[in-house]
């Protein structure tokens, strides 16, 4: 489960860019997330608190990188959702700056308007 994202710029305009070209911040806080064995996975958008969340199952495809020595994950969406632009050819690469069984923290970096912050995903594991 997504559990929060930190930005590191605290300009208002960031909690509501689309991330992924999906979602703002508050839409993605407490989405469920899975990375089969098999390089597929999935992310599920439920609005809690907002109307403004496109709700629905996002299948992806995923894998991990290593470069010099750095640890990624990168994924693409791999099933369209209504109302979501579609991204067939876009790849999400963000850094792993931590993983464990309990626990993954993903470093992303979001270019807005001229200007770049970084986004940190806090995942908590919460299946079997």
């Amino acid at each position: 489960m997504l559990a929060s994202v930190d930005v590191e710029d605290t300009a208002a305009i960031y909690q509501s860019l689309p991330i992924f070209e999906d979602a703002g911040i508050s839409c993605l806080k407490g989405t469920a997330w899975t990375f089969d064995e098999n390089d597929l996975g999935e992310y599920t958008v439920v609005p809690a608190n907002t109307g403004s969340c496109i709700k629905g199952i996002r299948k992806i495809n995923w894998l991990m990188l290593n470069i010099n020595g750095t640890d990624f994950l990168q994924f693409r969406r791999a099933s369209a959702v209504a109302g979501v632009k579609k991204d067939r050819f876009t790849n999400y690469i963000l850094e792993i700056e931590s993983l464990d069984k309990t626990m993954m923290r993903l470093k992303y970096p979001v270019y807005y308007n001229g200007n770049t912050t970084v986004m940190h995903f806090n995942f908590k594991h919460i299946g079997k």
